[in-house]
């Protein structure tokens, strides 16, 4: 049996350095049996820490939108409140500008009937200033004839 001793040479040569490879191997092949487990569950968690991560973020940008959406909602409530008030100014402001025509109408009307007073004014005075001059001739001549027939 050639071969049993070329296998018992080969084990006799290498025994040792054969027994350390194969120790080796095994212990390779234990710390791969155990790790590769661990890895695929660390893998896992990664992919659920991703996703649970991913998520979040998809709940903060909805919270985001949402808020955005209710900041706009109020903007636009503010701004019909302002156009609103603008509307009302607005009203307003005619009605002043309405009353201040007429105001300023009846001002006229009134200067007018002023300036015609004032003139009435002055024909009565014109008027009383003849009536007194014509009495106080009379006046005048009734004393002198008074005075002739004295």
């Amino acid at each position: 049996m050639p071969s049993d001793s070329v296998l018992n040479h080969f084990i006799d040569k290498m025994g040792v350095e054969l027994l350390f490879v194969i120790g080796l191997l095994v212990i390779l092949a234990y710390i791969a049996v155990k790790s590769i487990p661990a890895y695929k569950e660390l893998h896992l968690e990664r992919i659920k820490s991703d996703h649970s991560i991913a998520e979040q973020r998809l709940d903060i940008d909805k919270q985001r939108e949402a808020r955005k959406a209710q900041e706009a909602e109020q903007e636009i409530k503010v701004q019909c409140d302002r156009t609103e008030q603008i509307a009302s100014q607005n009203v307003i402001l005619d009605s002043v500008a309405r009353t201040m025509e007429n105001l300023s109408a009846q001002t006229t009307t009134l200067i007018t009937t002023i300036n015609d007073s004032k003139d009435r004014s002055k024909s009565m005075n014109a008027t009383v200033l003849d009536t007194n001059s014509v009495v106080h001739d009379t006046n005048k001549m009734i004393q002198r004839i008074s005075d002739s027939l004295k």
